[in-house]
Formats: structure tokens, C-alpha cells, sequence
């Protein structure tokens, strides 16, 4: 009996503690949900974060090289403007002579051209590449297929649609077999890929929202002066680092560059986005903890 009189008595005094100090109660109360919801909002974040750091990162190899005139993540942006492009010309040269490369893939983008079936049109990324250009994503279309080296070789003007593209264009066809136009160009539909899902967090750079096409066909359309992108996937993943000092050094004889001198060309990895994003997330980490901290201790004021 004495018992439930002092838990009367402790709940008549907190009720009258809380009507004594409305405005410590109510920011108490508040500091702790504010404190509860940055931590779950943070954790989701973070969570989303890096299923598409992992999504993108499966996308680009993990045992490809990206040579390119451009970094991927640096701050010598004036440097590299100034370097000279990358010819299709090289790319050729280095292909010939690696010796620790499964394949060597050269490729050149455009973006936001459009491509036109009927009435339906949509703006999308146009990559021209080659044949081999499977065996560094070991991805395949999910309907028809990709263009072959006669095709290639010859500049016939076909294409492999994204999935989004393909959606867009042909909401109730089947695109395989029937003609686009790309650019005002007409262009033979042979594959679409299957879907992929955003890359890096947007649609733009994923292949749901391009069209891919022939080197060559590209070069001839948009230009031959612009700088090409070389993909060098390693015969071994576990030996990349042999591949990119083989790499390395062959492209700096091509390029010309002198001893002593610094590379006039990129070099691309999956590990600086990894590292990249990592630091990302560990500043969102940090952030959220100050917040939560400060809401806590609001709360226990």
C-alpha cells in the first residue's frame, strides 16, 4: 500500500514539475526526437549511399583502368585542359602492344542528342565504341544484341537502345529491326540493354539513358578531334598493378612524353570513387553526429 502511495505521490510531482517548467519540458522533449530522427535519417542515408557507391563501382570493374585526357577527381583541372586529346590513332597503338590486357576498348561520348522514332523523340548520351566493348562491363543487351567488328570495321550505322530509351521510344513495340534516327542520321536497332538503374545516383550516366553506336560512326558524326576514352581491362584482376605500369609506360612512348616528365594523361580507377565516397559519407557521419550530440544535450538540459 505504501508503495502505490509513492508512485502516486512521484507521478503527481513530475506532472508538476512539467507544468512549473513548460519550456525546458518541451525542449527536452524536442531535443530528444530531433536527436532519435537525425540518427535514423543519417543511417538511412548513409545505407543508401553506399548501395549506389556499390552499384556504380560493380558497373566500372573492378580490374579496368580508365585512360582518358581527365581525371576523374582532382584539382589540376587547368593542367589537364591544356593536355592534347587522345587519338583513336594511340588507343590502336596501345592495344597492339599490351601484353597483360584481356581487352583494350576505345570509346567517345556525346551528350544529349536526339533520337527520333515517329512522333517520339527523347534527349539521351550517344557513346560510340567497339565489339569488345562487352568484355570490360560483362554486360549483354537483354534483347537482340551487340555490333560486331565487321560492323565496326565498316561504320554501319546501328545501335543498341537503353532500356529508358527504348522504353520512350517504343512504349508498345518492339524496337529490334526497326530504324531510329540519331541526330537526323538513321540508325538500325539491334539490342536494347537490359535495365541497369541509376549510376551514381542519376539516371544521366546510366546506360538505361543512352544509345550506343559504333566508334567510328561517332567520329564521323561528331567529330574526329574529340579526345577518346581507352578501357584496359587486366588478363589478371589479381595482377592490375602489373597491367597499369605496363600501361603507364607504353602510353607515355606513344604520347611522347620525356623522362622526368609528368603523365599528359589520366589515369581512372574504381578505387578513387570508392575513396571518393568514402570520404563523403564520413563527413555526413560526422555532421549527423554533431547534430545529434547537440539535440541530446539540449534534451538533458
Amino acid at each position: 500500500m505504501l508503495k502505490w502511495y509513492e508512485l502516486k505521490e512521484g507521478i503527481r510531482f513530475a506532472f508538476s514539475s512539467i507544468r512549473a517548467n513548460k519550456m525546458r519540458s518541451v525542449l527536452t522533449t524536442l531535443g530528444v526526437v530531433i536527436g532519435i530522427v537525425t540518427v535514423t535519417l543519417m543511417a538511412t542515408v548513409i545505407e543508401g549511399l553506399d548501395r549506389a557507391l556499390k552499384n556504380s563501382v560493380q558497373a566500372l570493374g573492378s580490374d579496368v583502368i580508365y585512360v582518358s585526357k581527365w581525371d576523374w577527381f582532382s584539382d589540376t583541372y587547368w593542367k589537364a585542359r591544356n593536355r592534347k586529346i587522345i587519338t583513336l590513332d594511340q588507343a590502336q597503338k596501345l592495344k597492339e602492344r599490351m601484353t597483360t590486357a584481356a581487352a583494350v576498348v576505345p570509346s567517345a561520348g556525346t551528350w544529349q542528342r536526339t533520337v527520333k522514332f515517329g512522333s517520339n523523340s527523347v534527349k539521351c548520351n550517344i557513346e560510340g565504341t567497339t565489339e569488345e566493348y562487352m568484355k570490360v562491363t560483362g554486360v549483354v543487351p537483354e534483347r537482340g544484341r551487340f555490333f560486331n567488328a565487321l560492323e565496326v570495321e565498316h561504320a554501319r550505322p546501328v545501335c543498341v537502345l537503353g532500356y529508358d530509351v527504348a522504353d520512350k521510344l517504343f512504349p508498345n513495340l518492339d524496337p529490334i529491326g526497326r530504324t531510329v534516327k540519331i541526330s537526323g542520321k538513321a540508325f538500325r536497332v539491334i539490342g536494347v540493354w537490359e535495365k541497369e538503374g541509376d549510376m551514381l545516383g542519376s539516371s544521366f550516366f546510366s546506360k538505361d539513358s543512352q544509345v550506343y553506336i559504333p566508334l567510328l560512326v561517332h567520329l564521323k558524326m561528331y567529330g574526329s578531334r574529340q579526345s577518346i576514352e581507352i578501357a584496359v581491362k587486366a588478363a589478371d584482376p589479381d595482377n592490375k598493378l602489373e597491367t597499369k605500369i605496363e600501361l603507364i609506360g607504353l602510353f607515355r612512348k606513344i604520347r611522347h612524353v620525356k623522362p622526368g616528365q609528368d603523365n599528359d594523361f589520366g589515369i581512372n580507377e574504381q578505387d578513387f570513387l570508392t575513396k571518393t565516397f568514402d570520404s563523403v559519407v564520413n563527413v555526413i557521419a560526422i555532421i549527423g553526429f554533431i547534430i545529434t550530440s547537440l539535440s541530446l544535450l539540449v534534451g538533458g538540459v
